[in-house]
């Protein structure tokens, strides 16, 4: 009889965790359909940004290639002035089409200077700058000229020692953290490459005690040293930055950004601790309750700043030997 209950139980187990992760399943599948599937760009202005950074890039890329053909292109680019013109009279967004026409302007020099005119996208671009009045000077578009020289002057560093001197804190100091420091991180974390440099991700930045602590008790992660913790940053990434097959981008284009906020923290003289935010559909939607989170957004990555104190201990978090994940082709 106790083998019997011991092995209905075992089967009751196994249902309710298979009800438990069929909810989840069900969740993501909604969030990937009402997201990701619809290629309709008036739907939402994060999916129609989307679409113009992508033919935006396309233009950019072109122009980047060690052999460009004159007038390459032009479809991409008119198609690309009249979904501009849809998106503004829908949004009125000058700081995005001001981005997307310094990328068409620099198109149209490009081609100037080879001797190639296109009077349709001429004009079509001359009415859409007396419509929206951009300030071009506040963006540069289409490519600039740079030197092996000038890369290395900046590239040729420690890295290996950088890398290798950046731990998971949790003994921070008692001083209190300078956000200004912070949003210089975001900042320079901005230079992420991204798919089709659509830069997808959010930042929720919580400075106050109260916040801080809210969204800390919420993770659980850090409850030992939470105290300490001198702000805290909650990178998400949207799904409507994406299409079709892309349903793995916003964790991909998310982590990207997070790894490149942690090492931009480090180089500021900031201590991190990463805390993981993969938590099952019940608690996530537990998040929207105190955080204005869209419905689109997914949390990616939430990390405790703090200032280092002159001495700590660290986790030595030994790595395995790289050679044992190399296949060499």
């Amino acid at each position: 009889m106790k083998a019997i209950i011991k092995q209905l139980r075992h089967l009751g187990g196994r249902l309710y965790n298979g009800f438990t992760w069929a909810k989840w399943l069900f969740h993501e599948f909604k969030l990937l359909m009402t997201n990701l599937g619809s290629s309709d760009n008036e739907k939402s202005k994060e999916k129609f940004k989307a679409r113009l950074m992508i033919t935006g890039h396309v233009i950019e890329k072109g122009m980047s290639l060690k052999d460009v053909r004159t007038g390459f292109g032009e479809d991409k680019v008119f198609d690309l002035l009249s979904n501009l013109q849809k998106y503004y009279a829908l949004y009125a967004d000058v700081h995005f089409a001001t981005y997307i026409l310094a990328i068409i302007k620099e198109y149209i020099d490009f081609n100037k200077t080879r001797g190639h005119l296109n009077s349709e996208i001429i004009s079509k671009y001359e009415k859409l700058n007396i419509l929206i009045k951009p300030d071009l000077s506040a963006f540069k578009g289409g490519v600039k000229n740079v030197t092996r020289k000038q890369i290395y002057d900046k590239a040729l560093i420690d890295f290996e020692g950088f890398v290798n001197m950046r731990f998971s804190i949790r003994n921070f100091s008692d001083e209190p953290v300078n956000i200004e420091l912070v949003k210089k991180a975001i900042k320079i974390a901005g230079k992420t490459p991204s798919a089709c440099n659509r830069q997808p991700w959010k930042v929720h930045l919580f400075v106050s005690k109260e916040s801080i602590n809210k969204i800390l008790d919420y993770q659980t992660g850090a409850r030992q040293f939470k105290e300490q913790i001198g702000c805290s940053i909650l990178i998400t990434c949207s799904y409507n930055s994406f299409f079709g097959g892309e349903y793995h981008q916003p964790y991909v284009n998310g982590g990207l950004y997070a790894m490149t906020l942690i090492y931009a923290l480090h180089s500021l003289g900031l201590g991190t601790i990463p805390l993981n935010m993969g938590f099952v559909y019940k608690k996530l939607t537990q998040l929207s309750e105190f955080i204005d989170i869209k419905n689109d957004e997914v949390p990616i990555l939430l990390i405790g700043v703090g200032n280092l104190p002159d001495q700590l201990n660290v986790a030595c978090s030994e790595r395995f030997n790289y050679q044992d994940i190399i296949k060499e082709y």
